[in-house]
């Protein structure tokens, strides 16, 4: 009898792991779990070598270090649930590196799926924002072609992280044979019209600048790179961690575009007249918070060559975007170079004069601890040239920014995306993939706890690397913050940490120990005898407080200080306590009562700015929202007249606030210190481009048709945006619903994603987001136009008599002494009357004001009476 002919089947497991190697998978990490035990003994005599971590997050970071090392995919393997919330900060840290990254996760039985079951997770859901894909396998018959097409995502394009989870008795079914092979992968076509016209721009430029991405750091990039920059005569600077895509000792190299680089080297680079950025997706740490190139339009032409369309798009308006691979832009780029590159010389000259001069190394030994950087100069001497330099989280790392040069074939490796964590398990994984390399490790003392426990799988797979760790008893990176926030109040950032060198000894490693007060050479003969070891080293450097990162020295160690530091001090200023400086002698405090982003918290910024240069102290911004701006004014009312507590106000919490809470804890009359007015100008009306209507008059038009429906945010009840928009419903006849937050900043943020309709705020607040399309602005509040913006006429055009005016001012409190106030006053008129501030506050629609201390106190005095008419008809009350 005939039949059908039935299609013979295979363990999807063991199909699985022949795919992988297929693919070129040649290794996974894991922690093993029993969901996904099948897939474990199909690895069993595989192609593909296991790695079992001690720890997820640890087992993803290796998988990403493995990808950085080989550029193909990593992978790690994790149990559901709880294993798989571990590894996520791997897949966080692929997203933002672009690098192709696969975790595979088990996950409960099928038929327990949607029941709440043990460590059931829904990974599309979970993983749906942190990675390029999350999926789930629910049919044996389709894991193979899922993980093949997982694969093709995570490594084009963009490349970057994606997620497979797969039910446990999946693994246990059968699938048919599949073929493995890849397809052909033609990718992002060049245009070759806007090659030629790259290459007649960089050949016509006179200081061109071309910025270099991660996604050019591959060999094949390097070489293409380097044939750009050499033949187009262009100098290069290289995206945050990325130091080794170019030879740091090439007269065309630059500088590395990391966390806040100096001040000084950015205005060097910002003379440039032409930018290139090629496969950098031009985030805020290379830009150095948006700024260079400036956002959403640069102040240089800005080409700008990258494969993801949306990423791409994301905040600048180049004045060319390329959409194709960057290295075969590049390729296409060197069939274009001139005959004779211009030598640039006086440019190239300019650049590398500030290299140099940063490069210098400052031998002196700080008396709290070991200086990083003669460990770093160390490595830099004796690390060979096919070394590799894993980078961990923190300050230490600014030590190689500044004196490490990446030649030859050393590495780097580490995370752009700041994950704490990467050192030990990345250097590991490295170690493994080259294990006749010389892998170092830089580590912080808080970066080796998280994942330190990665030594024994170093130890128990052979891996070799020499792992220094920087221990100076803090959270270093969150302590600059602190300090420069809260100086001399050290909260949460002070650590108590193990003797590293019998903790690594106790692993099996060599152990060695660097102290404070070891001189230079003892610690070049120290590194010597860690690199010589064959096997893993651990190096317990304990570093100084004091000198935190290569470019800044705590002024205040406060809590943190160490008992050195406490003696070198008290030895360098006997009597010091007795002593009354002047002020200021230490920093000053100025408060905000609303979120970072608001108008008042803007130019309360841009005047401490300035007023630190002028004191010669710093002026640190704190924000302390709330209550609709109150809270910050009862504090400086309460604080001390001393001089270091400030308050950088706008007109609602000065005029509007005694109306609005009658058990108000302060009167701004009586219990401020008026110093001076810094600005005055109107808000702007602004709404989310959903809302259909293009002016005042329609959008009058629209709220008089739909009473109720549409919604108005403030940075706060009893703001002056508060009031402006009551004010505008009162005499339009609307009715409008009010949503307060907590400062203009988050209001904002949520008018921008259409979760309320329009708002009232500081020109300077709105302006970008109009600019960059996402909002639209109808007009300003104040009776005329501005100067500066001419194209916003006033509301009071259409709405008859409309006329709404806020200022920023500066006050302390009530008893502050008349020559602290007479100091501060000069010194804002000063500011106020330079070029600089003044063209910023017009920039940001505020009209630069100043004038006597006695100037705002009767503005004070007329301007309460008034919008407490305005309250009480409205019937306003405080949240």
């Amino acid at each position: 009898m005939g039949g059908l002919v039935k299609t013979p089947t295979v363990p999807v497991a063991r199909a699985l792991v022949e795919l992988l190697a297929a693919r070129g998978i040649d290794r996974a990490f894991c922690v093993p779990g029993e969901s996904y035990l099948p897939l474990l003994d199909a690895l069993i005599d595989s192609p593909v070598e296991l790695v079992v971590c001690r720890h997820e997050s640890g087992a993803g970071f290796a998988a990403l270090a493995d990808a950085q090392a080989t550029r193909r995919p990593g992978l790690f393997l994790v149990s559901r649930g709880p294993g798989a919330t571990n590894g996520s900060i791997a897949i966080h840290s692929a997203m933002h590196d672009a690098l192709p990254l696969v975790m595979i996760c088990g996950q409960v039985s099928r038929s327990e799926l949607g029941r709440h079951a043990f460590q059931e997770v829904d990974y599309r859901q979970t993983f749906g924002d942190l990675a390029k894909w999350s999926t789930q396998v629910d049919d044996p018959s389709k894991l193979l072609e899922t993980v093949a097409r997982a694969i093709d995502i995570a490594t084009s394009g963009r490349p970057g992280p994606v997620v497979v989870a797969v039910p446990e008795d999946v693994f246990e079914g059968e699938a048919a044979p599949f073929d493995t092979a890849m397809a052909a992968r033609a990718g992002l076509s060049v245009d070759a019209d806007a090659v030629r016209a790259v290459a007649a721009q960089l050949a016509a430029a006179e200081r061109p600048l071309l910025i270099a991405g991660n996604l050019l750091n591959t060999p094949r990039g390097r070489m293409a790179l380097s044939a750009v920059a050499h033949g187009f005569g262009v100098p290069v600077v290289v995206e945050f961690r990325q130091q080794d895509i170019f030879p740091n000792a090439d007269r065309l190299y630059a500088a590395q575009l990391g966390f806040k680089i100096p001040v000084e080297q950015i205005a060097v680079l910002k003379q440039s007249d032409l930018l290139l950025a090629v496969g950098t997706d031009l985030g805020d740490v290379p830009t150095q918070g948006f700024t260079f190139p400036r956002a959403p339009v640069p102040e240089q032409p800005l080409i700008h060559v990258y494969p993801d369309a949306e990423v791409a798009a994301r905040v600048y308006q180049p004045q060319l975007r390329c959409i194709a691979d960057p290295v075969a832009f590049l390729e296409a780029l060197a069939r274009y170079l001139p005959a004779r590159p211009d030598p640039r010389e006086g440019w190239i000259a300019s650049l590398q004069a500030y290299l140099q001069k940063i490069r210098r190394f400052d031998p002196a030994l700080p008396p709290d601890g070991v200086s990083f950087g003669h460990v770093v100069a160390a490595l830099e001497r004796q690390l060979p040239d096919d070394g590799v330099l894993v980078v961990d989280a923190g300050n230490f790392n600014t030590w190689t920014q500044r004196y490490f040069m990446f030649r030859g074939e050393r590495r780097m490796s580490g995370t752009m995306a700041g994950a704490m964590g990467m050192g030990v398990p990345g250097a590991m994984a490295w170690s493994l993939r080259f294990p006749d390399r010389t892998v170092v490790a830089l580590v912080g003392d808080g970066c080796v706890m998280m994942t330190g426990n990665e030594l024994a799988t170093a130890v128990q797979y052979g891996a070799k690397p020499k792992i220094f760790i920087a221990d100076n008893g803090s959270y270093g990176t969150i302590r600059l913050h602190q300090e420069k926030r809260f100086p001399g109040r050290v909260s949460g950032t002070g650590l108590r940490n193990p003797d590293f060198a019998r903790w690594g000894a106790s692993f099996g490693a060599a152990a060695f120990t660097l102290e404070a007060g070891e001189a230079a050479d003892a610690i070049e003969a120290r590194v010597a005898e860690a690199l010589a070891v064959d096997g893993p080293a651990v190096v317990h450097v304990r570093t100084s407080l004091q000198q935190l990162s290569a470019f800044h020295v705590m002024r205040f160690v406060g809590l943190g200080m160490s008992a050195a530091v406490a003696a070198a001090l008290a030895v360098a200023a006997p009597g010091a306590a007795m002593a009354q400086p002047a002020w200021p002698a230490k920093p000053v405090r100025m408060l905000v009562g609303y979120a970072p982003g608001g108008p008042v918290d803007i130019v309360g910024r841009l005047t401490a700015q300035r007023l630190s240069e002028l004191l010669g102290q710093p002026v640190l911004v704190e924000n302390r929202p709330g209550a609709g701006a109150t809270i910050a004014g009862e504090i400086v009312a309460r604080a001390a007249p001393d001089g270091y507590t400030l308050l950088a106000a706008g007109g609602g919490e000065l005029t509007i606030a005694p109306s609005i809470y009658p058990t108000l804890g302060f009167n701004a009359a009586k219990d401020l210190a008026p110093i001076g007015l810094i600005a005055s100008g109107p808000l702007m009306l602004v709404v989310n481009p959903r809302v259909p209507v293009q002016d005042v008059k329609g959008l009058v038009s629209l709220v008089r048709a739909q009473p109720g429906r549409i919604n108005f945010a403030s940075s706060g009840a009893g703001s002056t945006a508060h009031l402006a928009s009551e004010l505008f419903a009162s005499m339009t006849g609307a009715q409008i619903v009010h949503i307060p937050y907590k400062g203009a900043g988050p209001a904002l943020a949520d008018l921008v994603g259409g979760q309320v309709d329009m708002m009232f705020t500081g020109v300077s607040a709105a302006l970008p987001f109009v600019r960059a399309g996402k909002l639209r602005g109808l007009g300003v509040s104040g009776s005329r136009r501005l100067a500066s913006l001419p194209e916003f006429a006033p509301v009071g055009d259409t709405v008859a008599g409309y006329d709404v005016t806020t200022v920023y001012a500066l006050l302390g409190p009530a008893a502050l002494p008349k020559d602290i106030v007479q100091r501060l006053n000069a010194e804002l008129s000063r500011l106020l009357s330079e070029p600089g501030p003044r063209e910023r506050l017009l920039a940001l629609g505020a009209e630069p004001a100043g004038g006597p201390p006695e100037q705002l106190a009767a503005y004070i005095a007329r301007e309460i009476p008034k919008w407490a008419k305005i309250v009480k008809s409205a019937k306003i009350k405080g949240e």
